[in-house]
């Protein structure tokens, strides 16, 4: 097989030791004897994947909190993508972790099971931002994790801005502490009220008073600033790296490529059609168990999809989105009025064409998702 044919892994781990008020992913308590019925299943499903024998060119394990399961299971679940999977040698393999269940003896497991890269949520150092979102760690433990974090070949911080309560000082100051660990890549992301958590609910209650858009704004902006000094290029809107260390299972999202999920909740897109598998673990484990398949729906990509997803993605990049692409992919989806729309948001200053390629600007960095909804 050619690279042209290597795709990315995703692989979802559920399970936390406790979920935060605002996390919309799926995700559950831990329980050890779930915890092995899981991991089986999942090296079932790969056993019985389509996409065997494809190469896998970035290997991502997220969660929940994929360490919850400890070093021995997932050195069993990055075993079995080798063996289905031919894994490139220089592949990306990251793993998500959080400060509180990050420690040293997980860490050599996680080298010697070969991952490269971990992605660590910090979300802020200041504890009274950490209490706002019911973190499990203090700022001791973020500071211990990023330096046990230090010791892959690349890793990423993740901070977390808009907070109730966070004034745009102390988002800065979260900035440039993450700068100060020598870290090579900080995702940083607005706060969002996300349905179906509890954080909606408190704030559908009135219990929680959330940052203004103005102050939101001024937190994007003062995060950004402080990183970019710092040296780190963004990348994406969210997403700030030195040259070289940039996600690339992310990029390969953002980019359109192929990709095969494993677990509950996991999506695949891959050739014309996307899938996802049953989001309850319990009734994902129970299906592989019973030798059903645990996917839970399958869609055909069709060409307004395609038109959104390279407009939603890619419009994101620093790259941006090739202009003449993206027209082509308009006029194959029926958007007549695309045009125009672009037009507006020219003449708005929120996006520029250069060299064939259609991009955020400064001023619409902060506005991406309202911008590619207007274009949308």
């Amino acid at each position: 097989m050619t690279a042209a044919d290597s795709l990315g892994v995703y692989i979802h781990i559920p399970f936390c030791l406790r979920k935060c008020p605002y996390c919309d992913f799926c995700s559950i308590g831990y329980d050890p004897g779930m915890a092995d019925a899981y991991t089986e299943a999942i090296c079932q499903e790969m056993r019985e994947a389509e996409t065997s024998g494809r190469p896998a060119a970035t290997v991502y394990l997220g969660g929940g909190t994929p360490p919850t399961l400890g070093g021995e299971r997932l050195a069993r679940i990055l075993a079995q993508v080798s063996r289905i999977h031919e894994v490139d040698p220089a592949a990306e393999i990251t793993v998500e972790a959080n400060p509180g269940v990050l420690d040293e003896a997980l860490v050599d497991a996680l080298l010697a099971a070969g991952v490269n890269r971990l992605s660590l949520g910090v979300q802020s150092f200041h504890p009274s931002t950490l209490t706002a979102l019911e973190r499990i760690h203090g700022p001791e433990e973020a500071w211990a994790a990023a330096e046990m974090a230090a010791r892959f070949c690349t890793w990423s911080l993740d901070l977390m801005f808009g907070v109730m309560g966070q004034s745009p000082e102390e988002a800065e100051t979260d900035a440039e502490r993450a700068l100060s660990t020598s870290t090579p890549h900080v995702a940083a992301y607005c706060l969002t009220v996300e349905e179906g958590t509890a954080l909606q609910e408190r704030v559908a209650r009135g219990g929680v008073d959330l940052p203004s858009p103005e102050l939101q704004r001024e937190m994007f902006d003062a995060v950004g600033g402080a990183l970019e000094a710092g040296g780190l290029e963004r990348y994406e809107v969210s997403n700030f790296a030195r040259p070289g260390h940039e996600s690339r299972h992310n990029r390969a999202y953002w980019l359109g490529r192929e990709y095969v999920g494993y677990g509950a909740a996991a999506h695949s897109c891959l050739g014309s059609q996307r899938s996802w598998n049953v989001a309850d673990p319990r009734e994902y484990i129970e299906r592989i168990a019973r030798g059903r398949s645990p996917s839970n729906g399958r869609e055909v990509r069709t060409p307004r999809a395609r038109f959104l997803e390279a407009l939603m993605l890619r419009l994101r990049t620093r790259e941006g989105v090739e202009l003449d692409g993206i027209c082509g992919l308009a006029d194959a989806a029926g958007e007549t009025g695309f045009r125009e729309r672009l037009g507006r948001q020219l003449e708005l200053g929120l996006v520029c064409e250069a060299g064939g390629r259609l991009r955020l600007t400064p001023a619409g960095l902060p506005l991406a998702d309202s911008v590619i909804l207007a274009l949308a």
